[in-house]
């Protein structure tokens, strides 16, 4: 006997509540777990009458309402019935019941009637359809539907169908237009799907679809699953994975959360709109293995085709699946090749040590000076983040060289954090060799340090390793300790605040000056405003240093003597502006006359004092109204003088802005030098020019022009303009020096000019050089390329050229390839050759 149920139904229930044995007993057999579901789709077909079908209700089950629609089921709606409605041998008097709509984030229908395959065993793409069901459209991280399960917390099986007929002699249901179950997440579509309650299998044909709690979706021509959608095979496979990549095979059997594909294709590249070309590229292989539990996909006897175009074969290949963001294994070697190393191969090993923390280690090969090691790791806690990468080798010569960086930060709570940078070398020019990093100091620092409110505190030590050539190590300090603290006082009624400032450091040198110095300030700040919208800040201030100088002699030629020495020095002051603005119909523009002047008792002993950390001085727009322009405390401004300048602005309702700052001082003590004075109490002019129309310009102009005759004493200019079509930037220094640690660089005048050209969607160009404008060797280096990048494929060609040499670095030419096939892998290629075999 075989009873059937007309009409679209929704149910919920375990499949095995299906076995009912009689039509009056219908309703009882169906247990506690029935009630109205939803479809998870919704149609934008229109509804059609509906009639009811009541099914007689027992304690203590609910009353279940199931409302045919002809057409297709957009919700359900169920009333309560005047009178009883008889259908076949179910008949009861029900309450009423409305299912709800879809939930958000449910994923909109795929019109699985079509699919194309490409030609030569291409992907499988389900052919998308009515607009608003592109499956491109699935959210992400996509939410499975979730079934609410029995009272007994057993998971309940949910049935969508037009037609639900269940064989009492075969014990087979069988369910026929637009069915859908849902079951633990998974979710199952087709024309008609029969289950099997003895073997408890359902098998599902005619435009299958299988989306998994992952948001992957599986398309299938014919589908034999277990009960539970666990395990099965198929015929005709094509798969749509989590990150957008695809898959076909001719079958697939799934056991134990293994998913086996014989003659299967793999690409992460979009169908071409052309259905017979091949995409850019496609993983062939006559097994892939699928393993959910380990995350991994397995290949084996595979091809990668480029354009169709078999490029490279493997016996073997694995890589992890679209889920994992992380997993260990030997990761893709890379090759370059140069005139100093030789031919280098290097083979990485990536270990994940657990949801925080992860490792690197690799082989570097090289032909002419040995093998190199290579390690990193770096983890994030629930307190702090560390990291830290070096290397090790013994060269030809038989030196044993390598590099350690590493980075900690750790917060022991809300007000104190502390931590290291460590940067070492064994030698100056490793790092610049072995291609680890440019720099020209190593700077490694321990610190601790603690934020409050209004107060800052800091104690760290410092070691400088120098690069460059001619250094003296022994002559570079140690810094131990150096503390640091700073407090700003909440804002009377009237404005008014004071300030507190303290630092004390000890540094020691094998060869050299030792010095100790313990300094303190206290400031005190009151703005007036006035009448004419003008502002007016006062201040007035005392500040302390103490120094204790051992082994003294004259660092950058002045008179220290050793023993302890300190000084006062007391300053009074005041910075006043009158911002002036008005709206002009086309830009809002500002006008602000600035000036400041400060009074402090002459020189402050900067002659009879060590400079440790003032040495590098600039005068130019940003430090123009400073009270002190020193960077550090061993020098302090001092004696009479007064700043001026103006500055004016314009700022454009779309966000386009126009800035420019000109303004002098004037020294009434003509001892203090490096402010371009020359004994004569003016200074040279200073000024700086900005101007910003996103997303086409953006430059920033800074100058320093000789008060007598308008010489350009330094400037600086940077500046980014044009489209994506064509992006030029250029970045300029001229320099002359005024100190005597700046005069040991010279004159100097550099220009870095670069370009890109975004030439297409997927292609951008770009180069760029570096030019020295005061030397004989004009190019310092230079480079170009091509960058690739799409949805699956990224490829970078890199040019490079760099003339500069230091010792056994011998600059040279080197090419660089790099192509990663997303979801695969990278292959990394280099060469180069030395500057003068150009």
């Amino acid at each position: 006997m075989t009873r059937r149920f007309t009409g679209p139904l929704t149910l919920t229930a375990g499949l095995a509540a299906l076995l009912a044995d009689t039509g009056s007993a219908a309703a009882s057999q169906l247990g506690p777990g029935w009630q109205p579901s939803r479809p998870l789709w919704e149609t934008q077909q229109a509804q059609a009458p509906a009639m009811q079908v009541q099914a007689q209700a027992q304690a203590p089950v609910q009353p279940v309402t199931v409302v045919p629609v002809a057409a297709t089921t957009d919700r359900l709606e169920a009333a309560t019935a005047a009178e009883p409605v008889v259908n076949g041998a179910l008949e009861t008097t029900a309450p009423a019941v409305t299912a709800a709509p879809p939930a958000a984030g449910t994923v909109p229908p795929v019109a699985t009637e079509a699919l194309r395959r490409q030609a030569d065993g291409g992907v499988l793409a389900p052919d998308i359809g009515a607009a608003g069901r592109n499956l491109h459209a699935l959210p992400r991280p996509y939410a499975p539907p979730q079934v609410p399960p029995t009272e007994a917390d057993e998971p309940r099986t949910s049935v969508v169908a037009r037609e639900l007929a269940y064989d009492d002699a075969a014990e087979v249901v069988t369910a026929t237009g637009e069915v859908e179950l849902i079951h633990e997440g998974r979710v199952l579509r087709a024309n008609t799907v029969r289950y099997d309650t003895v073997a408890d299998k359902v098998s599902a044909e005619g435009e299958v679809v299988l989306m998994e709690t992952d948001g992957s979706v599986y398309f299938f021509d014919y589908a034999e699953l277990t009960g539970d959608m666990k395990e099965g095979f198929a015929r005709q496979v094509t798969i749509l994975l989590a990150d957008r990549s695809r898959a076909t095979s001719e079958e697939m059997a799934r056991a134990n959360d293994v998913n086996i594909m014989r003659r299967a294709i793999y690409t992460a590249c979009d169908p071409c709109k052309d259905p017979n070309a091949a995409p850019l590229w496609r993983l062939r292989a006559n097994e892939v293995t699928h393993d959910e539990t380990e995350k991994t996909i397995t290949y084996t006897d595979a091809w990668l085709e480029v354009a169709g175009l078999p490029v490279f074969y493997t016996p073997y290949l694995s890589h992890p699946d679209p889920t994992v963001k992380r997993k260990s294994g030997v990761m893709p070697p890379t090759y370059r090749q140069s005139t100093e190393l030789g031919t280098q191969i290097t083979v990485p090993y990536y270990y994940v040590i657990d949801d925080q923390q992860d490792a690197e280690v690799a082989v570097r090969y090289t032909s002419i000076e040995g093998p190199v090691l290579e390690a990193a790791y770096s983890g994030l806690y629930s307190s702090g983040e560390a990291r830290a990468a070096g290397s090790i080798t013994n060269d030809a010569d038989g030196t044993t060289r390598g590099h350690i960086k590493s980075e900690l930060m750790w917060h022991f709570d809300e007000t104190w954090r502390g931590g290291w940078d460590v940067q070492l070398s064994s030698d100056d020019t490793y790092m610049r060799k072995y291609r680890y990093g440019t720099e020209a100091w190593l700077v490694s620092e321990g610190f601790l340090e603690g934020f409050s409110r209004r107060s800052f505190a800091r104690g760290r030590g410092l070691f400088f390793q120098e690069m460059r050539t001619n250094s003296e190590p022994e002559r570079v300090p140690v810094v131990l300790p150096e503390l640091t603290y700073a407090f700003s006082s909440r804002p009377e009624d009237n404005g008014s605040y004071w300030t507190f400032d303290a630092s004390t450091v000890a540094l020691t040198r094998e060869d050299g000056t030792d010095t100790r110095r313990a300094s303190m300030e206290a400031a005190y700040y009151h703005p007036y405003y006035g009448s004419m919208g003008d502002i007016t800040e006062f201040m007035v201030s005392l500040r302390g240093d103490a120094y204790s100088i051992d082994e003294a002699e004259n660092p950058l030629y002045r008179d220290v003597e050793g023993g302890f020495t300190g000084r006062f020095v007391p300053t009074a002051g005041f910075t006043w502006r009158w911002p002036l603005a008005r709206d002009n119909g086309w830009f809002r523009e500002v006008l602000e006359p600035i000036a400041s002047a400060y009074i402090s008792p002459n020189n402050g002993r900067n002659n009879r004092l060590p400079n440790e950390d003032s040495q590098d001085f600039e005068f130019d727009a940003t430090n123009l109204f400073d009270r002190n322009r020193f960077a550090g405390w061993d020098r302090v401004e001092t004696g009479a003088r007064v700043n001026y300048g103006v500055q004016w602005s314009a700022y454009w309702p779309e966000g386009e802005s126009v800035s420019l700052l000109l303004g002098q001082s004037h020294h009434f003590d003509d001892t203090n030098q490096g402010f371009g004075t020359n004994g004569s109490g003016s200074s040279d002019y200073v000024g700086r020019i900005g101007a910003e129309v996103a997303p086409y310009l953006n430059l920033g102009y800074r100058f320093r022009l000789d008060r007598d005759d308008f010489v350009m004493r330094r400037q600086e200019l940077s500046i980014i303009a044009g489209v994506p079509a064509l992006r030029v930037g250029a970045n300029y220094l001229q320099s002359s020096p005024e100190s005597a640690a700046q005069d040991r660089f010279g004159d100097r005048e550099q220009v870095v000019l670069s370009a890109t050209s975004k030439v297409s969607r997927y292609w951008t160009l770009f180069g760029n050089t570096t030019l020295s404008l005061t030397g004989d060797d004009d190019t310092l280096k230079s480079g170009f390329g091509a960058i690739y990048d799409d949805e699956c494929l990224t490829f970078v060609a890199q040019f490079q050229q760099n003339l500069t040499e230091d010792r056994d670095y011998e600059g040279g030419n080197e090419l660089i390839l790099r192509v990663v096939f997303k979801t695969l892998g990278e292959i990394d290629v280099g060469s180069s050759g030395s500057a003068g075999q150009r």
